[in-house]
């Protein structure tokens, strides 16, 4: 099961399960990372569907303005509208805003179902850093969210602040919930304070 992506750092939220009629999904680009869609893996679903099968892992939905819009699993949402007769699937509820749905589309996509490629995570990371739910988040903690090392994280955000996408912050949130202010962090050594007079 996927830990929910606002965990550590980032506040919890109400999941329930919920059985929801496929034609009454809102399928929004924004919270689809991928690229493009695997085939093989749609049609390997519609099989099991037309089997009888039923799923162990229900997809994600946010409940936005009253709309159930889909943020995780895509290949089992198109494959399930392709079987004759299947009408309804379980999904996860969440209740969020849009920042929350797509920040738990990206990180859902990020660890689970088939791996993003290398251009797609980086992609997933850098929206995720523009996102204004992780603003003061650790750069440790975002590193963990993604499964990639803070080196790298670091690297994905000094890109962004060289184009001005995002700004550089000295606070940060760790996942044990504390501010800690980052500014005078190796300062001791790059600014010296003079010694104090006798």
């Amino acid at each position: 099961t996927l830990p929910h992506p606002r965990s550590g750092g980032l506040p919890e939220v109400r999941v329930k399960l919920k059985k929801i009629r496929l034609s009454h999904l809102v399928l929004d680009p924004a919270f689809q990372p991928r690229e493009e869609m695997s085939q093989k893996t749609v049609d390997g679903l519609i099989a099991f569907f037309e089997d009888g099968g039923e799923l162990d892992d229900a997809p994600h939905v946010f409940d936005i303005d009253g709309k159930p819009h889909l943020v995780d699993g895509w290949h089992r949402v198109e494959a399930a509208k392709q079987v004759t007769g299947l009408t309804h699937l379980s999904f996860m509820v969440h209740e969020g805003d849009r920042h929350d749905a797509e920040l738990y589309s990206l990180r859902a996509n990020a660890h689970h179902g088939r791996r993003l490629s290398r251009a797609e995570l980086r992609r997933a990371v850098e929206r995720a850093l523009m996102n204004p739910k992780v603003q003061g988040v650790s750069d440790s903690e975002v590193a963990r969210m993604f499964g990639i090392s803070r080196n790298t994280l670091i690297k994905y955000k000094a890109h962004l602040i060289s184009l001005a996408q995002i700004e550089q912050v000295t606070e940060r949130r760790g996942a044990d919930g504390r501010t800690i202010n980052t500014a005078r962090i190796g300062a001791s050594q790059a600014d010296p304070q003079p010694p104090t007079p006798r």
